[in-house]
């Protein structure tokens, strides 16, 4: 009888036993199925982080970053493709063009920056990054990732491996670096910029690969762009600033109203216009003080999310306008700030962006006309022609502004539906 009970304890602990085990033990090595994979490639210029400041620390390394990433002499989508060696070919060139990988693409942006890396500026693995003792606590101080700011460097090691990044921007959740995958399964690989999947700076591609270092550099202590307080009863529209806004504060505004409304968002932290009637208009205002900051630093580093979000349905009721729909653009530009020319009425064929056009409406024009007609659209979205005929004739427009000579993003990107629609529409007329 003891030993059936012996034998019955036997058999209802063991397997409790070998179930408990894994508890205890590291498994570096997850399956596929369960790793954490971080990085997703976006389509992010590392130039949209430039400080104001050219001569900063920040800025030099930020434009070697970019450097790395848009040299696409090298491959189409990225730039430096990945690729671990020795790094001893003659020159910067040659050793690029075999590629580069995580912690050489940190050294390499700092030292060719100009910006002290280590006292001997030596290039340094992820193994050597990480610790207390590390080189890089020369020029280099702890930081945290509660604290993340632009230009900090994150080691990660695990499972003898090591991954390193510098990031863009904590909020976003994006960072640069040399990477050997993605997320898109694309063998997206290279310098490039990725988005942290999912949104949690302490592992990298999987549970063992934890954070163990965030190092800031000591030249790095000031903010990109320094905050600028503006006053919300500044300009016609201070509800732009102040409140979130919907369609019942749009709704009833002409096209003109709402691009006026949406470019007093961008003079009030005082964006330099190029577009004549608008640097008139806000040249008026006595609040209006142009300085030296760009539309990407003041839609990315000045704006409130509440102002981000308010320029992005005006921009939405303005497309509305001109197609004489309610349904909005489906990929407005990123910062929104553009250069629309004034009301429609100053338009010889403002038709072509308010409604389809039919047969009645082309027929009878000559071909000279319908050219002028078709290109009329790319005219108002200020596309440079080379022709010099066109050239010449929308010059004597006042609302004419040249400022793009790339017609292929005006197309895709800015135009409405009705507009491409219209484009092809007009040009089949020519050709007939």
């Amino acid at each position: 009888m003891t030993r059936f009970y012996l034998v019955l304890l036997l058999i209802l602990i063991l397997p409790n036993l070998s179930m408990a085990t894994p508890l205890f033990e590291v498994d570096d090595e997850f399956p596929e199925s369960t790793r954490k994979r971080k990085g997703l490639t976006v389509e992010v210029p590392v130039s949209r982080y430039y400080p104001t400041d050219t001569q900063s620390a920040l800025y030099k390394v930020l434009k070697q970053a970019q450097i790395l990433t848009a040299n696409v002499s090298f491959m189409g989508r990225d730039g430096v493709p990945y690729e671990q060696h020795d790094w001893k070919n003659d020159s910067d060139q040659a050793n690029l063009k075999v590629g580069i990988d995580c912690s050489r693409a940190i050294w390499f942006a700092f030292t060719r920056a100009g910006v002290s890396y280590n006292p001997q500026n030596d290039y340094l693995t992820t193994s050597e990054m990480w610790r207390q003792n590390s080189n890089m606590s020369h020029y280099f101080r702890s930081c945290s990732i509660n604290d993340l700011r632009l230009g900090d460097v994150l080691v990660y090691r695990g499972g003898g491996q090591g991954h390193t990044v510098m990031v863009l921007d904590p909020k976003e959740k994006l960072a640069w670096g040399s990477h050997g995958w993605d997320k898109s399964n694309q063998k997206d690989t290279g310098v490039e910029v990725q988005k942290v999947l999912p949104t949690d700076w302490r592992f990298w591609d999987k549970y063992s690969m934890k954070l163990k270092a965030c190092w800031r550099h000591q030249d790095f202590t000031q903010s990109p762009v320094s905050q600028k307080v503006v006053p919300t009863e500044l300009g016609q529209y201070p509800e732009t600033h102040s409140q979130q806004l919907s369609g019942a504060d749009l709704g009833e505004k002409t096209r003109y109203t709402l691009w006026i409304m949406r470019n007093e968002m961008f003079a009030r932290y005082g964006y330099r216009f190029k577009n004549r009637e608008l640097d008139a208009h806000f040249q008026r205002q006595f609040w209006y003080q142009p300085t030296h900051l760009d539309s990407d630093a003041i839609f990315y580093h000045q704006f409130s999310e509440i102002e981000r979000s308010n320029l992005k349905l005006i921009y939405q009721y303005e497309q509305d306008r001109i197609a004489g729909k309610i349904k909005p653009v489906k990929k407005p530009p990123e910062n929104l700030i553009t250069l629309d020319p004034s009301p429609e009425d100053d338009y010889d064929y403002p038709e072509t962006a308010t409604r389809r056009l039919t047969r009645a409406d082309l027929a009878g024009k000559s071909k000279r006309e319908l050219r002028i007609m078709r290109n009329e659209i790319f005219a108002r979205y200020g596309y440079r022609f080379g022709k010099s005929d066109l050239r010449t004739h929308f010059e004597r427009k006042s609302w004419y502004d040249p400022t793009t000579t790339d017609a292929a993003y005006l197309y895709n990107h800015r135009f409405t539906q009705i507009e491409r629609d219209n484009v092809t529409f007009i040009r089949k007329f020519e050709q007939d």
